[in-house]
């Protein structure tokens, strides 16, 4: 857990000054960490770690896919988290689901998206478009 908020205190300084090595190096050393954390509480005992454990790999390796600026590497990033975040709903699934709680999640997830797409989508051209909103909605169903 140390290394996690060292990596993150790194990413957010090299953020903030503009270090793109450092930022590089500390976001994968903080998903990797993630990992670590899992595989060191038991995650690959049981089902439901097992998918918590391939849904963080996915997102560890969007984090790796995100770090160039190509758009076809950018968009394999994309549907790395993509797919990361769909093996975390199913995880979540697994554990079994209120159909109250899941309903204000819904409503309260569709607003929040919406919301985000609204500032979001002026910014975005082409393939960008359709992409991040669909990641948008990726996270709404996840959450």
């Amino acid at each position: 857990m140390l290394l996690t908020a060292a990596a993150l205190a790194a990413l957010l300084l090299a953020v903030r000054r503009g270090h793109q090595r450092l930022r590089a190096v500390s976001k994968i050393l903080a998903s990797t960490s993630f990992l670590g954390t899992a595989l060191g509480a038991g995650a690959a005992g049981g089902p439901y770690g097992r998918a918590v454990l391939l849904a963080l790999g996915l997102c560890w390796l969007g984090d790796l896919l995100l770090l160039w600026r190509r758009r076809a590497i950018f968009l394999a990033g994309l549907l790395a988290f993509l797919a990361g975040h769909l093996a975390f709903g199913l995880a979540f699934a697994g554990l079994g689901l209120s159909g109250t709680w899941i309903g204000a999640a819904a409503i309260a997830g569709l607003l929040f998206g919406a919301a985000v797409l609204g500032w979001l989508l002026p910014h975005l051209r082409g393939v960008m478009r359709p992409a991040v909103a669909v990641y948008v909605l990726a996270i709404v169903a996840m959450a």
